[in-house]
């Protein structure tokens, strides 16, 4: 493969790469900003339209509270999410490609060689993207601890350098190759940025020099990284030597690559020991290369072909390319996906820190079923009303009636002053009676006409008697010489006798008052179930429409979110 073919295909891989980033990060970071307005917009209820003094008041003000508390902590989460983003975007932006080697391996060699600093000034400089370089330089003791700066001109290859930074860059938004200090030189301060790097990493490359390879202290660092359990590249360094050669007539040095079987003998030297730390997948999985960065300058200075196959970076760039391609973005991806859905499911399920919206929710439908059963024990309170006012308004109409009756009786007047004494006992009644239930009321009833279909009457009984008329008394004709006379001359006849005539007379027994006094009982009884039945349906809408509105509202505006926020899950 020729150089422009290899260098080509690395940094378009790479370009390819930084797009699928980018197009993720995009996905991801629409994500959490919906989320973030999603749970922002729900608001606090107030709590102070749950101000009586029932039980129900009281259940409804503490569920408000929690709500409002959990609007609080869910938020608070969200916030801490889209924070701790900030560190790890960082490294989810590109991949991340971690390298350890002790001193003198050659880590900031090659890393130049991949920047492309390296052949800026060779044929092959068009392909010099110019990335940054970054370093936290813990030799510098004029630089606060964890400070970022800017390398000028690629990573430092000097050794004191080399053992005292960690240096990074990132190759066209899609690679980012970290230079870590020579092992068992990194200071304790920076100990905890290298494992987060080691963390994120999607690779890990171990570098060990082909003129010492795996020595002690390379073993043990080794074993640590595996234990991380990221994909392990281990690349012998420095894989060439010097020979004299008679070039023109002249003996020169000639460098050239290690030939290819004591090549294989130090790979299989340090597979061999590697696979003595742990038969786990990772430990299957490493791969192992030989190259030379010395012959990969050369044959890019020099623009040989031949040169650039011996250097062994052909390999060596392919093997890092798998870890640049589709597959290994969507792996890159998995953990900030996972992590969104993981926050999903905390607002939703809730944590050891805060209740969730399932389970607010569920009490806001254990409010509302609380509710739903006080305001059917209001609407059973009819009977109990009725019958605790029953025997007092009827004695208080009685009363009046007695009182009254000397005076006669106007409907009308009665009308007024029966529904004056309905109005005050059952208005007493009704907020004592439901005040028990719902805590103190104020009940007034607005007066209300009676209508009276009743007559109050005296009661008479008819008698009969006869009278006897004794003297004369005139008779009908007798003969027809009589009634000649009676019909010619109008001749009357009379004669002495007793008469008896049978009469009829009303006397006075007494009145319908007892009747009268029923009938207008009757009628207050009507209206008393009536304006029960009005007053408990007026205090069921303005007291429990409110408070089961306000829950619902609650309960609506939770579910909506839950909705929106499953929505948005990968």
């Amino acid at each position: 493969m020729s150089i422009a073919t290899t260098l080509s295909g690395f940094y378009s891989s790479t370009e390819q790469a930084a797009k699928l980033l980018r197009d993720y990060q995009k996905s991801i970071d629409g994500k959490q900003e919906k989320i973030t307005a999603c749970i922002s917009s729900l608001k606090a209820e107030d709590e102070s339209m749950f101000s009586g003094s029932s039980e129900i008041d009281k259940l409804c003000k503490n569920q408000a509270s929690r709500f409002n508390k959990s609007i609080y902590a869910w938020q608070s989460a969200v916030k801490k999410y889209v924070d701790g983003k900030e560190f790890v975007n960082k490294f989810e932006k590109s991949l991340l490609l971690i390298v350890f080697a002790d001193v003198k391996a050659g880590k900031s060699s090659l890393g130049n060689f991949v920047s492309g600093y390296s052949y800026k000034d060779t044929p092959y400089g068009r392909f010099y993207t110019k990335p940054k370089h970054y370093s936290y330089d813990c030799a510098d003791k004029s630089q606060p601890s964890g400070v970022e700066t800017e390398i000028p001109e690629g990573f430092e290859v000097a050794v004191i350098q080399a053992t005292s930074t960690i240096q990074y860059f990132t190759l066209l938004d899609g690679l980012t190759w970290v230079d870590t200090p020579g092992i068992h030189s990194l200071s304790a301060e920076y100990e905890e940025l290298a494992k987060d790097y080691i963390k994120y990493a999607d690779l890990i490359l171990f570098l060990t020099p082909s003129t010492a390879p795996w020595k002690q202290d390379e073993a043990e660092e080794v074993e640590k990284l595996l234990n991380s359990g990221k994909p392990l590249l281990v690349a012998i360094t420095k894989s060439d030597s010097t020979t004299r050669e008679v070039v023109n007539g002249d003996i020169v040095e000639v460098r050239k690559a290690k030939n290819q079987a004591d090549r294989e003998a130090q790979e299989n030297r340090i597979k061999t020991e590697i696979s003595k730390i742990g038969q786990s997948d990772v430990v299957n999985q490493t791969e192992y290369i030989s190259i030379s960065t010395r012959l990969a300058n050369l044959a890019v200075e020099q623009n040989n072909e031949e040169l650039f196959e011996q250097s062994n970076f052909p390999k060596f760039f392919e093997q890092i390319g798998r870890i640049i391609s589709e597959k290994a973005v969507e792996l890159k991806m998995r953990r900030p996906k996972d992590e969104l859905n993981s926050v999903i499911n905390e607002l939703v399920g809730g944590n050891e820190n805060f209740a969730g919206i399932d389970a607010i929710s569920e009490n806001l439908r254990a409010v509302k079923a609380d509710i739903a059963e006080s305001e059917k024990k209001i609407t059973q309170l009819k009977a109990v009303i009725i019958d605790n006012v029953r025997n007092k308004i009827n004695n208080e109409v009685y009363s009046m009636l007695c009182a009254q009756k000397s005076k006669g009786f106007d409907n009308s007047e009665i009308s007024q002053k029966v529904s004056g004494i309905i109005n005050e006992y059952l208005s007493k009644e009704i907020a004592s009676t439901v005040g028990d239930e719902l805590g103190s009321l104020d009940v007034k009833l607005s007066e209300t006409d009676i209508l009276i279909d009743a007559k109050f009457e005296k009661k008479v009984k008819t008698i009969e008697y006869s009278v006897y008329d004794t003297g004369y008394h005139t008779r009908e004709p007798r003969g027809l010489l009589e009634r000649i006379r009676a019909f010619f001359f109008d001749e009357e006849f009379k004669e002495f006798s007793t008469v008896i005539q049978n009469k009829t007379k009303d006397i006075e027994i007494g009145d319908n008052f007892n009747e009268y006094a029923d009938n207008i009982w009757h009628s207050a009884l009507s209206v008393i179930q009536s304006r029960t039945d009005d007053e408990l349906k007026r205090i069921s809408a303005e007291y429990y429409s409110k408070i089961s509105n306000a829950v619902g509202s609650m309960e609506s505006r939770l579910n909506a979110v839950r909705q929106e926020l499953e929505e948005l899950k990968y």
